[in-house]
């Protein structure tokens, strides 16, 4: 009968560790369901201007694309692949991850390159991600950076139109890919590319 009674205990007491346990999972998994939803968000393309903050003669103002992905190595993180725009045409400076905090709407990223050691803060807003590049340990701002959301129209982002330097019309995609292009620019105009 004892080693009946100790046995029920033993089990009611597993079941309420099981049950906490389960609890606190279904908070965690909840927020970061929560957190991955807010994250989906920042997915896509966004433009805009990166600006020269201060008195840098080798920095100049750039029209810029930045590409946000998902990245592979956090839940919290994402991919921002940064472009500037040269004669019309996107160039890649390169990509860097930044970690989202979805409760302040923040995106960070301290980063050493040489010996630049810099901080890029961002913080989104709806359709809109403003922020500056810091140069550390002196915290002196030397970007500022604003930045919309850019419409992607039939699985075909809005950089892959600016890649092409010109002016078109999408038409719908299939499984297969893109059906075609309009050509809108005034040497070709009305035809398919």
């Amino acid at each position: 009968m004892r080693q009946y009674f100790c046995s029920l205990i033993f089990l009611l007491a597993l079941s309420a560790a099981v049950n906490a346990q389960s609890s606190w999972h279904n908070h965690r998994l909840g927020s970061l369901s929560k957190s991955n939803d807010e994250l989906a968000k920042l997915i896509g393309s966004w433009t805009g201007e990166s600006l020269c903050a201060g008195d840098r003669p080798a920095c100049h103002d750039e029209k810029v694309i930045y590409r946000i992905a998902r990245s592979p190595n956090a839940a919290d993180t994402v991919l921002i692949t940064m472009d500037k725009i040269v004669d019309g045409k996107p160039e890649t400076m390169g990509g860097l991850e930044f970690k989202y905090d979805p409760q302040q709407g923040t995106l960070v990223n301290e980063f050493t390159r040489r010996t630049t050691h810099g901080r890029w803060e961002f913080t989104v807003k709806g359709d809109t991600i403003a922020g500056v590049l810091l140069l550390l340990p002196e915290k002196t701002v030397v970007r500022r950076v604003q930045v919309k959301r850019m419409r992607e129209v039939a699985n075909v982002s809005a950089v892959d139109v600016v890649r092409q330097g010109r002016t078109v019309l999408v038409l719908p995609a299939s499984p297969e890919g893109l059906l075609g292009c309009l050509d809108f620019t005034a040497r070709r105009r009305g035809k398919y590319f």
